[in-house]
């Protein structure tokens, strides 16, 4: 917010050059274009270029920053109809660092994805794809591999087990924060995301709370506490998945179109797949052998595949979810056509930017920032 922006519009084959100014994430507020001057603009191989001057300082002019400071140049492109802009539909191209605009011409390098996302990204990844995975497994199937071994007076598959479980739990309050960090506060833009994010960070604090009050091996409520944390657990980890996949899909991140759903219902799989393997092993070396009659194995036959048929329904439910959305917003996408909006920023704190003022001539082709000329 609080941006000297300068946006060129691609309408009729016209490019109108327009000085605005944002207020927050509010709507550009166009400005008078007075300061400017020498405006000129080109077409050409699917490139637009606008070039025009302006004084390096304004005195008097509100809303128009002093070009002797650096800044770092923010470069959004989007819809624009009847004059009216629409929001870009990815992230703004960000210079990696502050460029005088005065100075020399010279190329510079930018990055459509913001750190503070990406590392969002990957803390949850990591929380709810390895270490809470890593944990269930361990509870699950470690118990009676590690019957006799002690660790600080425990045994070693619940040690291991919770110091697994809490670093998930800190995993996911570190990155949780860092969105707020980075929009101030809630981002309005993110579809069903954040919502899901915040259930999954809740879950994710009580189930090491409702660890704490584990009642006795021998004590009556002890089969209500295994079913209520196994319960609250496997709804954290559907549901950390869903939000996952809602995540990558957000233009903050930038992820690559072609791959990154693929990758990801890969490591759903993988893990899945994994789980069901472990649990035929288990059944097979610890109760098989116990069974008195052939009908009590077909009965835990019928009652895995009821448990794999009730996953594999809630996993499909969650990924047609996604496509559904994802297929709506790409037909709300294709609604607004192309007309060629290009917004050049100038952030006068954390991240400014270059308005192509002076005799600079910046160069926009899609995906990449221009080369000032």
């Amino acid at each position: 917010g609080d941006d000297d922006a300068y946006l060129c519009i691609h309408e009729d084959q016209t490019v109108y050059i327009q000085p605005s100014h944002l207020t927050g994430r509010s709507h550009p507020v166009m400005d008078s274009r007075d300061t400017l001057e020498d405006m000129a603009w080109r077409l050409a191989d699917g490139v637009m270029q606008c070039s025009f001057r302006r004084n390096i300082t304004l005195p008097g002019v509100k809303n128009r920053f002093d070009l002797n400071t650096s800044y770092y140049i923010f470069l959004a492109d989007g819809a624009a109809n009847d004059g009216r802009i629409y929001k870009h539909s990815q992230q703004p191209l960000i210079t990696y660092e502050k460029y005088d605009v005065t100075d020399s011409p010279k190329n510079i390098g930018g990055s459509h994805s913001v750190l503070l996302l990406k590392v969002h990204g990957a803390l949850m990844f990591v929380a709810w794809m390895t270490t809470v995975s890593i944990g269930v497994l361990v509870a699950r199937f470690f118990k009676p591999v590690w019957s006799k071994a002690f660790f600080l007076g425990e045994a070693a598959w619940f040690q291991v087990h919770r110091m697994l479980m809490f670093t998930t739990t800190v995993l996911t309050c570190i990155a949780f924060v860092m969105p707020f960090i980075y929009r101030g506060g809630w981002s309005r833009h993110a579809g069903y995301h954040p919502y899901l994010g915040c259930i999954v960070m809740t879950l994710a604090v009580l189930q090491p709370l409702l660890a704490v009050s584990r009642p006795p091996l021998h004590d009556p409520r002890r089969q209500m506490f295994n079913w209520t944390h196994w319960s609250m657990g496997t709804a954290a980890r559907i549901i950390a998945v869903a939000a996952m996949f809602l995540g990558m899909d957000l233009p903050g991140l930038n992820l690559p179109d072609s791959w990154k759903t693929y990758a990801m219902i890969g490591f759903v799989a993988w893990h899945v797949g994994t789980e069901i393997v472990l649990e035929l092993k288990y059944w097979m070396m610890t109760e098989f052998r116990s069974f008195s009659h052939l009908l009590q194995w077909k009965q835990r036959v019928m009652l895995l595949k009821r448990q794999c048929w009730q996953f594999m329904s809630v996993g499909m439910l969650l990924f047609s979810s996604y496509f559904y959305l994802q297929s709506t917003i790409y037909e709300q996408a294709k609604t607004l056509a192309f007309a060629g909006q290009v917004i050049i920023i100038i952030k006068p704190k954390k991240l400014e930017a270059c308005p192509d003022c002076l005799e600079h001539i910046c160069e926009f082709s899609l995906g990449r920032l221009g080369s000032c000329l």
